[in-house]
């Protein structure tokens, strides 16, 4: 059953976070994907604080670079 109220979003990187705050602003968002998601440009918003299911993958290259990675844990 298809339903227009309730929405999957999905991003990679900036697009990723912003997926990420949207669902956390709007509960017609019941679930995220993302893929490497980068948190820092939203001055702080916590990609954990969530109360949807939340699919974050995260490549080796990404998190192999250090100063990204401190601020999306």
């Amino acid at each position: 059953c298809r339903s227009l109220t309730r929405f999957l979003l999905g991003g990679h990187s900036f697009g990723g976070a912003t997926a990420v705050r949207a669902a956390q602003l709007d509960t017609r968002f019941v679930a995220v994907a993302v893929a490497d998601v980068w948190m820092f440009p939203l001055g702080g918003a916590d990609a954990t604080a969530v109360s949807f299911p939340l699919l974050d993958i995260q490549s080796q290259q990404w998190l192999d670079w250090s100063p990204h990675f401190t601020h999306t844990t």
